[in-house]
């Protein structure tokens, strides 16, 4: 029941931000988000493939609510980053910091356990800073 409200929450904020875009292509306007989403999918879908990560409810695919996580985080991510619009340098060190500190918490909540603690660390910061710089905007963004 909860994914469900998490399911309908999650499409209500994308409707709205939707119809309050002033963007008349709304193709521009959900191709980045997509494409966030699916590359932060694959990247931890292939993170565990690799044994890198081990989710608690281990299976063929990623957890429901990681890719419902993905979701919200492609469609809120140009909304709650617009301040570093320009500022790639700093897009790239808080991406390559706090990307993987989010997987050490989530270690510490036990959704997922860290197989090699080092080799994780360095590659997730590499996608996380090359994750953030790729989707900054490098010109300022009309609100």
């Amino acid at each position: 029941m909860l994914y469900l409200v998490s399911i309908a929450l999650i499409l209500l904020y994308l409707l709205l931000d939707l119809y309050k875009t002033k963007q008349k292509d709304y193709l521009s306007y959900a191709l980045p988000k997509l494409l966030m989403f699916i590359s932060g999918c694959l990247a931890d879908w292939s993170l565990a493939k690799l044994e890198f990560i081990q989710f608690a409810a281990d299976g063929p695919t990623l957890p429901f609510w990681l890719v419902l996580l993905w979701l919200l985080f492609s469609i809120t991510f140009e909304q709650c980053y617009r301040w570093l619009s320009g500022k790639l340098k700093v897009a790239a060190l808080l991406g390559g910091l706090f990307g993987p500190a989010s997987y050490w918490a989530a270690s510490k909540l036990s959704a997922v356990s860290i197989q090699m603690p080092v080799e994780f660390t360095l590659l997730s910061a590499v996608f996380w800073a090359v994750l953030f710089v790729a989707f900054i905007k490098k010109r300022p963004l009309a609100t």
